[in-house]
């Protein structure tokens, strides 16, 4: 061998070895756990400082990744750095603003339970809103307090009514299982049951 083989093989080793070590997973803390809470930076909102609405009842993130907050009087959307209020359409579909409950759906909007006996809605991303038409789902007495959008696309509502199960791609095999008593919660399983 000669000297130039001999270096340029030491050479290959050694950014071998620091690509090995640059590249070896190590454990990581998403908070350093010796620290107080109250040690780190965060930031509190509040209407002085630019939140648009008190009262909120829930939160939710889309994949887009703005942070949605359902309050008293509408929706509200955050960047990150401002607020901003959107309110729902001024029609006969949304008869109220309050919002009781979010879901983030899979297809980039926002599902959204009306409180005070509205049912729900949805938000795509283009700021579009709908409702189902249907006489069961706009004369329905539902209080969506939670939401859940399954891996089908169909919308699981828990209500003070019962549970609601909406279907966007077939509207007549949605259905209100009012047998049940009020909804407040849902989880799903492992095989998203």
């Amino acid at each position: 061998m000669n000297h130039r083989s001999i270096s340029s093989h030491a050479i290959a080793w050694a950014i071998l070895a620091l690509l090995g070590s640059l590249l070896t997973p190590t454990p990581g803390w998403a908070l350093d756990p010796a620290r107080e809470i109250h040690q780190y930076i965060f930031q509190t909102w509040r209407r002085q400082n630019g939140l648009p609405a008190a009262g909120i009842s829930s939160i939710a993130q889309t994949g887009d990744g703005y942070l949605w907050l359902g309050t008293q009087s509408g929706l509200v959307r955050f960047d990150g750095v401002r607020f901003s209020a959107i309110a729902l359409p001024d029609d006969s579909r949304f008869p109220r603003q309050m919002i009781a409950s979010l879901a983030s759906s899979r297809t980039g909007g926002l599902w959204f339970g009306l409180a005070a006996a509205g049912g729900f809605g949805f938000r795509d991303e283009q700021g579009e809103f709908f409702r189902p038409t249907g006489p069961a789902w706009l004369n329905t007495p539902a209080n969506a307090v939670s939401l859940w959008e399954a891996s089908d696309g169909s919308l699981w509502a828990g209500t003070n009514s019962g549970l609601i199960r909406y279907d966007p791609r077939n509207p007549t095999a949605s259905a209100l299982n009012a047998q049940l008593p009020a909804v407040r919660t849902m989880v799903k399983d492992a095989r998203e049951r």
